[in-house]
């Protein structure tokens, strides 16, 4: 089966780069504009280290959240201005050690950096930058001011881990591994502090790098601003106000703005803002690239040199026999005229009678012209080119008309002696 080839010329390509940047740019707003409409709040919050606080998420202060909070809600926590996405930052982790590998050299764990080791000079497990920042403030949700009555959030991994992470390759090490190794290696994950910072003690939450905060912690984000799942919880009929409880454990109120968002779980929850704002940055540039690329196809076209004239090639090569004073050839090749004549003719008879005789063998005489039609003179127009009228022409020039018999042929001379012994005699 022959392969499909498809000729893509520079205006199909630039047409084709405009439609895709088009869809995409659409399809971004309506993803924008999509996840903006949903019912959602967001309250910010400045607490000193190792405070608590409290924030009320009700109708005056949430005017997007159409109360009573009905459905499945999600709770996040949103920093501005952290830049996980930094090279350096996203660099300094061992994953090795995230997929349960007890590594106690320290030449094996370069990627760490000065996240490495600890005062006593234990190898930190796991190691680097993005595991040992690790978020830690805690949020904990009650139906009423005085924070009697609690609201039960689902924190484990399969609620609020992505499902198709990396993470699922998570693994603490065993304990016979923990204990062989605890002169080498601090495992900083299972002491109490970090335990009850990571709610570990709850069920499905996990323990040490299987921990779901942890995880949604280690998978960096694209930008400076964002969002991580903390918990989902369950709205009822009832529930016109939520408390949310900060325990601040994570001190970088100086150079970064927190916050904490509730908004109702859809389809398009978490992502699909951040999809939405990429889909339009990639359709800008592929717009770019079109106009670019247009501009370029008109100029090239503008100031292109005019195509050649084309050249015209004619050819034609005509025969012509008539009685009388034989055949005439013509061949024309490129504005080129080459004509030939040739003729025979006989006339023997008297005043009383007068018999002539003309013979020709198979009159061969068209078909060679036929045959040689479309080619450049034969060898017999060669022999008469240029030739006026011949021998026989002169012989009969300036005779009257009588009863004779003439035929052009392609034999030339030949003919001629042959029709001349058959040559009749006349009879006084």
């Amino acid at each position: 089966m022959k392969g499909i080839v498809v000729a893509l010329t520079p205006k199909g390509a630039n047409g084709f780069l405009a439609t895709t940047a088009l869809s995409l740019f659409v399809l971004g707003i309506a993803l924008i504009l999509g996840c903006r409409n949903l019912p959602h709040c967001e309250i910010p919050y400045k607490i000193a280290p190792n405070q608590t606080g409290l924030l009320e998420f009700t109708q005056a202060t949430c005017p997007n959240l159409s109360m009573p909070l009905k459905g499945r809600y999600a709770l996040y926590y949103k920093l501005d201005g952290y830049y996980q996405n930094h090279k350096d930052y996203r660099r300094s982790v061992d994953y090795n050690q995230l997929y349960g590998v007890v590594v106690d050299s320290v030449s094996s764990l370069s990627s760490c950096g000065s996240y490495l080791t600890d005062f006593d000079g234990k190898i930190y497990h796991p190691c680097g930058a993005v595991a040992r920042t690790v978020f830690t403030d805690r949020y904990m949700l009650f139906r009423d001011r005085e924070m009697r009555e609690i609201i039960e959030l689902d924190e484990s991994r399969s609620a609020i881990c992505n499902r198709n992470g990396a993470h699922w390759l998570f693994k603490n090490p065993t304990v016979t591994e923990q204990r062989r190794s605890h002169g080498k290696v601090n495992f900083w994950l299972q002491t109490n502090q970090m335990r009850q910072a990571l709610n570990m003690d709850k069920p499905g939450v996990g323990e040490g790098v299987e921990n779901s905060h942890f995880i949604n912690w280690i998978e960096p984000s694209s930008t400076s601003t964002f969002k991580k799942l903390y918990g989902i919880f369950e709205g009822s009929k009832d529930m016109t106000s939520v408390y949310v409880s900060v325990d601040v454990t994570h001190p970088i109120e100086s150079v970064v703005r927190k916050s904490v968002v509730i908004e109702k779980t859809s389809a398009l929850t978490s992502m699909g803002y951040t999809m939405g704002v990429c889909y339009v940055v990639v359709s800008l540039v592929i717009l770019v690239l079109a106009t670019m690329g247009a501009i370029h196809t008109y100029i090239e076209k503008l100031y292109a040199p005019p195509p050649p004239p084309k050249e015209s090639h004619g050819h034609g090569h005509g025969h012509g026999c008539g009685h009388g004073h034989g055949c005439g050839s013509s061949n024309d090749d490129d504005g080129d005229s080459t004509s030939h004549g040739h003729g025979h003719h006989h006339d023997h008879g008297s005043d009383d009678e007068d018999h002539g005789h003309s013979h020709n063998k198979g009159h061969k005489g068209h078909k060679d012209h036929s045959d040689h039609k479309g080619h450049k003179d034969t060898k017999d127009h060669n022999d008469h080119k240029g030739h006026k009228d011949t021998k026989d022409h002169n012989d009969h020039k300036g005779h009257k008309d009588g009863d004779s018999h003439g035929h052009g042929t392609d034999e030339g001379p030949n003919h001629s002696k042959k029709a001349q012994k058959r040559r009749p005699h006349r009879h006084g």
